[in-house]
């Protein structure tokens, strides 16, 4: 939207300066036309169409410029023009003017000047009566042309201002919208946080639970170990003793029977 304005002012600006060169040009050309300087008059007017070809006026004014300039043309030849007679004679005299035919042409270059400048204030005075209401067509047409710029400018200049409330209207409910969007995350967070924060503590309970059932377990494990390895001591040496006893009988018994079988042997020699 900015670029566009942007793009668009300078447009203007460019067109602006164009119709500025335009209207000196217009105005210079103009007033060669009205002094008689019709050639310079005439690249005026033709700079001026190229800036702006569809304007009738340079159109208009070029066109008299070429009728006024053959005009001259015709004028300057009537004026140049000699009658020649020429003479055929076996003399070969040389061509006379005819002094008759020269004084007529003379004549009517006089009444054709004396005429022109008869014509000339009138004709300077419609050129400027034209020049002048041309003139003011064109400041009018110039006002008329501001005054619309201005009420462009100045709807444009309304349609920017509402566009910019209407844009901070909506920047605000996105806000408030957006307001509330945080704030329902930073709950669901804070609800998250707690949560975790609670299965942490819970976890750790349970842990703690379970170390000290371990712990238990394991004291108690070792209690009853001791408890066992003293039993298994004692039936170990309840049994050694008691093996002790036996081998000892058993010996003892030997030795009775050994006793016993000499004893027999010798009643017997």
């Amino acid at each position: 939207m900015a670029e566009e304005a942007r793009k668009k002012k300078s447009e203007e600006l460019a067109l602006k300066s164009k119709r500025e060169k335009y209207d000196k040009l217009i105005f210079d050309a103009d007033k060669l036309f009205l002094l008689n300087k019709l050639e310079l008059a005439k690249e005026k007017y033709k700079d001026a169409l190229v800036l702006f070809p569809g304007e009738a006026h340079p159109k208009e004014q070029l066109a008299k410029i070429e009728a006024m300039l053959d005009q001259l043309a015709k004028e300057k030849e009537e004026k140049e023009k000699v009658v020649v007679t020429t003479n055929n004679t076996s003399t070969g005299n040389r061509a006379k003017i005819d002094d008759k035919r020269e004084k007529e042409i003379e004549a009517m270059m006089k009444k054709i000047w004396e005429d022109k400048e008869k014509n000339k204030d009138r004709e300077l005075q419609e050129e400027k009566a034209i020049y002048t209401k041309q003139q003011e067509i064109r400041v009018k047409t110039s006002l008329e042309k501001t005054n619309k710029a201005q009420e462009e400018i100045l709807a444009t200049h309304e349609q920017v201002k509402k566009m910019k409330e209407e844009g901070d209207k909506n920047y605000l409910e996105n806000e408030k919208q957006l307001q509330k969007e945080k704030n329902y995350y930073q709950n669901q967070q804070n609800e998250l946080i707690k949560t975790s924060k609670d299965k942490t503590n819970k976890a750790q309970e349970d842990i703690l639970v379970t170390y000290n059932q371990v712990k238990k377990m394991k004291e108690e494990g070792d209690k009853k170990y001791l408890e066992n390895e003293k039993e298994l001591q004692e039936n170990k040496a309840t049994y050694i003793a008691q093996e002790n006893e036996r081998i000892k009988s058993a010996k003892n018994k030997t030795n009775d029977a050994h006793h016993l079988a000499n004893r027999q042997k010798k009643e017997m020699t």
